[in-house]
Protein backbone atom coordinates (compact mmCIF):
# COMPACT_ATOMS: atom_id res chain seq x y z
CA UNK A 1 0.00 0.00 0.00
CA UNK A 2 1.36 3.13 -1.20
CA UNK A 3 -0.68 5.76 0.89
CA UNK A 4 -2.09 5.33 3.88
CA UNK A 5 -5.36 6.66 3.20
CA UNK A 6 -6.02 3.77 0.94
CA UNK A 7 -7.19 1.61 4.34
CA UNK A 8 -10.60 3.29 3.47
CA UNK A 9 -10.80 1.78 0.44
CA UNK A 10 -12.52 -1.67 2.10
CA UNK A 11 -15.86 -2.55 1.32
CA UNK A 12 -16.85 -1.78 4.96
CA UNK A 13 -15.99 1.31 5.05
CA UNK A 14 -16.90 2.30 2.27
CA UNK A 15 -20.81 1.00 3.10
CA UNK A 16 -20.40 3.55 6.06
CA UNK A 17 -19.26 6.61 3.81
CA UNK A 18 -21.98 5.54 1.25
CA UNK A 19 -24.34 5.87 4.41
CA UNK A 20 -25.11 1.66 3.89
CA UNK A 21 -23.84 0.51 7.31
CA UNK A 22 -25.93 2.87 9.71
CA UNK A 23 -27.80 2.69 13.36
CA UNK A 24 -31.37 3.70 12.45
CA UNK A 25 -32.45 1.82 15.74
CA UNK A 26 -30.91 3.65 18.80
CA UNK A 27 -32.51 7.03 18.65
CA UNK A 28 -35.19 8.17 16.61
CA UNK A 29 -33.30 9.04 13.62
CA UNK A 30 -30.34 7.76 11.53
CA UNK A 31 -26.85 7.63 13.37
CA UNK A 32 -24.12 7.61 10.60
CA UNK A 33 -23.44 9.39 7.42
CA UNK A 34 -26.50 10.16 4.99
CA UNK A 35 -27.15 7.24 2.56
CA UNK A 36 -25.61 8.31 -0.82
CA UNK A 37 -28.09 6.92 -3.79
CA UNK A 38 -26.14 6.49 -7.06
CA UNK A 39 -27.07 10.00 -8.86
CA UNK A 40 -25.67 11.27 -4.99
CA UNK A 41 -22.21 9.82 -5.43
CA UNK A 42 -22.05 11.28 -9.02
CA UNK A 43 -22.92 14.41 -7.79
CA UNK A 44 -20.01 14.42 -4.90
CA UNK A 45 -17.49 13.12 -7.25
CA UNK A 46 -18.32 15.67 -10.28
CA UNK A 47 -17.93 18.65 -7.32
CA UNK A 48 -14.94 17.59 -6.88
CA UNK A 49 -13.00 17.22 -10.05
CA UNK A 50 -14.16 13.60 -11.51
CA UNK A 51 -17.63 13.18 -13.13
CA UNK A 52 -18.78 9.80 -13.58
CA UNK A 53 -22.36 8.85 -14.84
CA UNK A 54 -24.66 6.92 -12.93
CA UNK A 55 -27.12 4.33 -15.07
CA UNK A 56 -29.60 3.43 -13.31
CA UNK A 57 -31.01 0.63 -14.74
CA UNK A 58 -27.94 -0.99 -14.84
CA UNK A 59 -25.97 -0.48 -11.51
CA UNK A 60 -27.22 -2.18 -8.54
CA UNK A 61 -25.83 -1.56 -4.67
CA UNK A 62 -22.41 -3.18 -5.58
CA UNK A 63 -21.69 -0.76 -8.42
CA UNK A 64 -22.89 2.02 -6.07
CA UNK A 65 -19.65 1.02 -3.51
CA UNK A 66 -17.40 0.62 -6.79
CA UNK A 67 -18.41 4.14 -8.35
CA UNK A 68 -17.44 5.50 -4.45
CA UNK A 69 -14.38 3.60 -4.61
CA UNK A 70 -12.85 4.70 -7.96
CA UNK A 71 -13.59 8.29 -6.81
CA UNK A 72 -12.01 7.57 -3.27
CA UNK A 73 -8.95 6.61 -5.25
CA UNK A 74 -8.42 9.17 -7.87
CA UNK A 75 -9.34 11.80 -4.45
CA UNK A 76 -6.36 10.23 -2.66
CA UNK A 77 -3.87 10.70 -5.79
CA UNK A 78 -5.13 14.48 -5.90
CA UNK A 79 -4.55 14.89 -2.29
CA UNK A 80 -7.97 16.16 -1.68
CA UNK A 81 -9.52 12.99 1.01
CA UNK A 82 -9.51 14.93 3.83
CA UNK A 83 -11.26 18.01 2.00
CA UNK A 84 -13.74 15.71 0.79
CA UNK A 85 -14.82 13.73 4.14
CA UNK A 86 -15.11 17.77 5.59
CA UNK A 87 -17.75 18.25 3.15
CA UNK A 88 -19.34 14.95 4.01
CA UNK A 89 -19.41 15.29 7.37
CA UNK A 90 -20.93 18.74 7.46
CA UNK A 91 -24.43 19.37 8.90
CA UNK A 92 -25.64 21.04 4.92
CA UNK A 93 -25.50 17.09 4.23
CA UNK A 94 -27.38 15.69 6.90
CA UNK A 95 -31.08 18.05 6.03
CA UNK A 96 -32.64 14.66 7.10
CA UNK A 97 -32.27 15.79 11.07
CA UNK A 98 -34.52 19.30 9.96
CA UNK A 99 -37.65 17.16 11.02
CA UNK A 100 -36.19 16.63 14.37
CA UNK A 101 -37.64 20.42 15.21
CA UNK A 102 -35.57 22.89 17.26
CA UNK A 103 -31.78 24.16 16.63
CA UNK A 104 -30.27 22.39 19.70
CA UNK A 105 -32.04 18.81 19.09
CA UNK A 106 -30.94 18.77 15.94
CA UNK A 107 -27.35 19.84 17.19
CA UNK A 108 -27.23 16.75 19.58
CA UNK A 109 -28.57 14.66 16.81
CA UNK A 110 -25.71 15.66 14.07
CA UNK A 111 -23.21 15.48 16.57
CA UNK A 112 -24.25 11.88 17.70
CA UNK A 113 -24.59 10.60 13.87
CA UNK A 114 -21.05 12.10 13.16
CA UNK A 115 -19.63 10.80 15.96
CA UNK A 116 -21.29 7.05 15.46
CA UNK A 117 -19.86 7.18 11.39
CA UNK A 118 -16.49 7.89 12.77
CA UNK A 119 -16.43 5.84 15.15
CA UNK A 120 -17.65 3.06 13.03
CA UNK A 121 -14.40 3.75 10.49
CA UNK A 122 -12.17 3.47 12.95
CA UNK A 123 -13.38 0.53 14.26
CA UNK A 124 -12.70 -0.87 11.00
CA UNK A 125 -9.17 0.69 10.92
CA UNK A 126 -8.42 -0.84 14.39
CA UNK A 127 -6.83 -3.75 13.39
CA UNK A 128 -4.37 -1.72 10.98
CA UNK A 129 -3.34 -0.01 13.89
CA UNK A 130 -4.66 3.41 12.65
CA UNK A 131 -7.59 5.95 13.32
CA UNK A 132 -9.12 8.45 11.55
CA UNK A 133 -9.10 11.67 13.69
CA UNK A 134 -10.28 15.55 13.35
CA UNK A 135 -8.81 18.88 14.05
CA UNK A 136 -10.54 21.70 13.03
CA UNK A 137 -12.68 20.75 10.71
CA UNK A 138 -9.39 18.55 8.72
CA UNK A 139 -9.73 15.24 8.69
CA UNK A 140 -6.14 12.98 9.16
CA UNK A 141 -5.52 9.27 9.46
CA UNK A 142 -2.68 8.49 11.95
CA UNK A 143 -1.38 5.17 12.96
CA UNK A 144 -3.48 4.56 16.57
CA UNK A 145 -2.57 6.88 19.52
CA UNK A 146 0.23 9.17 17.45
CA UNK A 147 -0.25 12.39 17.78
CA UNK A 148 -1.21 14.46 14.66
CA UNK A 149 2.16 16.29 12.77
CA UNK A 150 0.25 19.36 11.82
CA UNK A 151 1.89 20.91 8.55
CA UNK A 152 3.10 24.44 8.74
CA UNK A 153 0.39 26.43 6.76
CA UNK A 154 0.78 28.22 3.67
CA UNK A 155 0.10 31.54 3.94
CA UNK A 156 -1.68 34.00 1.68
CA UNK A 157 -0.68 37.50 1.77
CA UNK A 158 -1.44 38.61 5.70
CA UNK A 159 -2.80 41.89 5.60
CA UNK A 160 -5.36 44.19 6.93
CA UNK A 161 -7.16 43.56 3.41
CA UNK A 162 -6.84 39.81 3.78
CA UNK A 163 -8.24 40.10 7.61
CA UNK A 164 -10.86 42.18 6.53
CA UNK A 165 -11.95 39.87 3.85
CA UNK A 166 -13.14 37.64 6.81
CA UNK A 167 -16.34 39.67 6.28
CA UNK A 168 -16.95 38.89 2.82
CA UNK A 169 -16.05 35.13 3.25
CA UNK A 170 -18.92 34.59 6.02
CA UNK A 171 -21.45 36.58 4.75
CA UNK A 172 -22.94 33.49 2.81
CA UNK A 173 -22.62 31.25 6.13
CA UNK A 174 -24.42 34.06 8.06
CA UNK A 175 -26.97 34.44 5.58
CA UNK A 176 -27.54 30.15 5.35
CA UNK A 177 -27.06 30.43 9.33
CA UNK A 178 -24.40 28.21 9.09
CA UNK A 179 -22.98 29.71 12.30
CA UNK A 180 -20.13 26.77 13.10
CA UNK A 181 -18.45 27.98 9.55
CA UNK A 182 -18.22 31.37 10.41
CA UNK A 183 -16.29 29.74 13.91
CA UNK A 184 -14.34 28.09 12.15
CA UNK A 185 -12.89 30.68 9.46
CA UNK A 186 -12.38 32.79 12.64
CA UNK A 187 -10.60 30.80 14.42
CA UNK A 188 -8.40 30.04 11.29
CA UNK A 189 -7.82 33.77 10.16
CA UNK A 190 -6.44 33.61 14.25
CA UNK A 191 -4.23 30.78 13.60
CA UNK A 192 -2.86 32.09 9.96
CA UNK A 193 -2.05 35.64 11.74
CA UNK A 194 -0.21 34.57 14.54
CA UNK A 195 1.54 31.66 13.14
CA UNK A 196 2.73 34.32 9.95
CA UNK A 197 3.98 36.83 12.67
CA UNK A 198 5.32 33.63 14.71
CA UNK A 199 6.98 32.58 11.45
CA UNK A 200 8.32 35.65 9.80
CA UNK A 201 9.54 37.08 13.99
CA UNK A 202 11.40 33.10 13.74
CA UNK A 203 10.11 32.35 16.69
CA UNK A 204 9.90 28.09 17.60
CA UNK A 205 6.15 26.99 18.04
CA UNK A 206 4.72 23.32 17.95
CA UNK A 207 2.49 23.28 14.83
CA UNK A 208 -0.68 21.38 16.89
CA UNK A 209 -3.34 24.10 16.14
CA UNK A 210 -3.27 25.23 19.90
CA UNK A 211 -4.16 28.83 19.14
CA UNK A 212 -3.69 29.74 22.88
CA UNK A 213 -0.30 28.24 22.55
CA UNK A 214 0.31 30.41 19.54
CA UNK A 215 -0.94 33.45 21.45
CA UNK A 216 1.22 32.58 24.38
CA UNK A 217 4.41 33.01 22.17
CA UNK A 218 2.88 36.33 20.95
CA UNK A 219 2.75 37.48 24.24
CA UNK A 220 6.12 36.50 24.85
CA UNK A 221 7.81 37.75 21.86
CA UNK A 222 6.01 41.47 22.40
CA UNK A 223 5.26 42.00 26.25
CA UNK A 224 2.08 41.64 26.11
CA UNK A 225 2.10 39.80 29.48
CA UNK A 226 0.05 42.28 32.18
CA UNK A 227 2.41 43.47 34.87
CA UNK A 228 2.50 45.74 37.73
CA UNK A 229 4.85 48.39 35.59
CA UNK A 230 1.70 48.67 33.10
CA UNK A 231 -1.30 50.92 33.53
CA UNK A 232 -4.29 48.99 34.91
CA UNK A 233 -6.43 49.97 32.16
CA UNK A 234 -3.50 48.51 29.47
CA UNK A 235 -3.75 45.45 31.89
CA UNK A 236 -6.84 44.74 31.56
CA UNK A 237 -6.95 45.06 27.68
CA UNK A 238 -3.72 42.26 27.91
CA UNK A 239 -6.75 40.01 30.14
CA UNK A 240 -9.58 40.88 27.71
CA UNK A 241 -7.63 39.74 24.78
CA UNK A 242 -6.15 36.85 26.34
CA UNK A 243 -9.56 36.20 27.45
CA UNK A 244 -11.07 36.40 24.01
CA UNK A 245 -8.51 34.27 22.77
CA UNK A 246 -9.14 31.14 24.89
CA UNK A 247 -12.99 31.69 24.64
CA UNK A 248 -13.03 31.14 20.40
CA UNK A 249 -10.35 28.69 20.74
CA UNK A 250 -11.99 26.35 23.27
CA UNK A 251 -15.55 27.69 21.58
CA UNK A 252 -14.01 25.31 18.10
CA UNK A 253 -12.62 22.60 20.13
CA UNK A 254 -16.10 21.96 21.79
CA UNK A 255 -18.10 22.03 19.09
CA UNK A 256 -15.69 19.40 17.46
CA UNK A 257 -16.04 15.51 17.42
CA UNK A 258 -12.75 14.93 19.29
CA UNK A 259 -13.21 16.93 22.50
CA UNK A 260 -16.01 17.02 25.22
CA UNK A 261 -17.08 13.61 25.40
CA UNK A 262 -20.35 13.75 26.80
CA UNK A 263 -20.23 17.57 27.35
CA UNK A 264 -23.73 19.33 25.75
CA UNK A 265 -22.96 20.97 22.99
CA UNK A 266 -23.91 25.00 21.89
CA UNK A 267 -26.10 25.93 19.22
CA UNK A 268 -24.24 29.21 18.30
CA UNK A 269 -26.54 31.55 17.26
CA UNK A 270 -25.90 34.23 14.43
CA UNK A 271 -25.42 37.28 16.43
CA UNK A 272 -22.89 35.63 18.55
CA UNK A 273 -20.96 34.32 15.56
CA UNK A 274 -21.18 38.14 14.09
CA UNK A 275 -19.68 38.60 17.86
CA UNK A 276 -16.78 35.97 17.22
CA UNK A 277 -16.02 37.03 13.39
CA UNK A 278 -15.86 41.12 14.91
CA UNK A 279 -13.59 39.72 17.64
CA UNK A 280 -11.15 37.87 15.30
CA UNK A 281 -11.02 40.66 13.15
CA UNK A 282 -10.45 43.05 16.04
CA UNK A 283 -7.30 40.87 17.59
CA UNK A 284 -5.63 40.09 13.95
CA UNK A 285 -5.79 43.62 13.04
CA UNK A 286 -3.83 44.78 16.56
CA UNK A 287 -1.37 41.54 16.18
CA UNK A 288 -0.54 42.65 12.89
CA UNK A 289 0.08 46.08 13.30
CA UNK A 290 2.59 45.13 16.39
CA UNK A 291 4.32 42.89 13.82
CA UNK A 292 4.68 45.55 11.87
CA UNK A 293 5.51 48.40 13.82
CA UNK A 294 8.36 45.98 15.25
CA UNK A 295 9.90 45.95 11.97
Amino acid sequence: MKNRWELLCTDKIIRILIGDNADCQSEGYRLGLPYLRGQDICSLATRFGFPIVYKEDELGCSSRCEMFKAFLLNIIKREMVSNVLAYMFSMTQFDYLTELGDRNTIQEAYDKAKKWALDAINANLFLGKHELKVVNEKFYLVEFQKDIQIEAPVFNIVNMEYIHSLRTRCTEDLSNGNSDSVITKSRTLMEEVFLYVLENEKVDVKMNGDLTQYYGKIKEKYGLNQSSDIDHRINSLFSGLERIVRAIAELRNKTSDSHGAGQKRYAIREHEARLVMNSSITICEYILSIYKNNQ
